[in-house]
């Protein structure tokens, strides 16, 4: 799978558990349910996806934290300025 593949997957993944609450809005909740659709065969997949999940919070269209109790990692959110 592309890079570019991996991270829309990945993105609408985190935007559909984003959807659902805080407790869904966490790293291993979506890195495991993008392992569930992508199946991944190798450590070489898995750093794959690894590396275009990291991606999204580098290019700015994910970032970290869910609200002002939970303001870092494992929690994300999408900005307000990408939401628009």
């Amino acid at each position: 799978m592309k890079v570019a593949e991996l991270e829309t997957t990945i993105l609408e993944t985190a935007r559909d558990l984003y959807e659902k609450g805080p407790g869904y809005a966490q790293q291993s909740v979506v890195l495991r349910e993008v392992a569930e659709q992508i199946h991944p065969k190798s450590v070489s997949e898995e750093q794959a996806i690894l590396s275009a999940w990291h991606m999204l919070f580098q290019k700015g269209v994910l970032a970290w934290g869910y609200n002002l109790d939970t303001p870092g990692p494992p929690w994300y959110h999408l900005p307000v300025a990408k939401n628009s």
